[in-house]
């Protein structure tokens, strides 16, 4: 079984069909005991501290709604729906995050434990999602601060905005 994965990858094995006809979707039929024992043991510490993660982005969340509504509170109609409107998109993010996190580390930890290649494949579709949910956001945020960038260098700074 090991000698399968360790041998070296000829030029016939580059040309073969199976790559361009692979089924992604069921890698169940390509790789019978495809883990190590080292493998899974590091798999599932991954898998036990990506769902630690999650479970903190939970209290995140949590704490982010508590402190949202404490905030509306203290500036009432002085900047307080913007809060909640900021807020509310912060912790929508924060729960699909922790969602995807705590999937990614239970799914991971169990393909780790049963040897199941679906369960690995369900598990890298959960941290696809939490790199999206990640990065889109990310993205958006770093081409805002690029527009205030250039702003500021072609009318002579933020100040010029104030009056």
């Amino acid at each position: 079984m090991e000698d399968q994965f360790n041998r070296e990858i000829s030029s016939s094995d580059l040309n073969s069909d199976q790559f361009e006809s692979a089924d992604f979707a069921a890698p169940s039929a390509k790789l019978p005991g495809y883990l190590s024992d080292q493998q899974k043991y590091h798999f599932s510490e991954i898998g036990k501290w990506a769902t630690y993660s999650g479970i903190l982005l939970y209290a995140m969340t949590a704490l982010s709604v508590f402190g949202i509504y404490k905030t509306y509170i203290l500036l009432g109609n002085f900047g307080g729906t913007w809060i909640i409107v900021i807020g509310g998109i912060a912790v929508v993010l924060y729960f699909f995050m922790a969602f995807s996190a705590h999937k990614f580390g239970t799914n991971l930890t169990r393909s780790s434990v049963d040897d199941d290649p679906d369960r690995f494949y369900v598990a890298s579709n959960h941290l696809l999602a939490f790199f999206q949910i990640l990065g889109i956001p990310l993205m958006i945020i770093v081409v805002i601060y690029g527009l205030i960038i250039c702003f500021a260098v072609l009318f002579g700074g933020l100040g010029a905005f104030m009056n």
